[in-house]
């Protein structure tokens, strides 16, 4: 997130995707170069998938907080793989978001 601060003047992100983000704790965004859960205004469109069983992400969809409402996208990952990578991305809605935006 603190990247998305850093980008130059110009450059704009058409889709943001977190997964497995820790962003909903106060203790992580509360240290962002933001100050707080403020989207950045480069980003036009932003999906979170989180699993409410991935200890990183402590069961916290990110709307209810964060400016802007980042689309939450609850996963339902394999017990032995919560906070995998490969489950978050084969996720149904992710990859019609990711899908979507490729054919723009």
């Amino acid at each position: 997130m603190d990247l998305l601060t850093r980008l130059p003047p110009g450059v704009e992100v058409v889709h943001l995707i977190t997964a497995g983000s820790p962003l909903g704790m106060d203790s992580v965004y509360r240290r962002l170069l933001s100050g707080g859960p403020i989207s950045p205004e480069k980003v036009a469109d932003w999906l979170n998938a989180w699993c409410p069983t991935d200890a990183v992400v402590v069961g916290c969809p990110l709307a209810d907080d964060w400016a802007d409402n980042p689309t939450d996208l609850a996963a339902v990952n394999a017990r032995d793989r919560v906070h995998s990578i490969g489950e978050y991305l084969s996720q149904a809605g992710a990859v019609r978001s990711i899908g979507s935006r490729l054919a723009i």
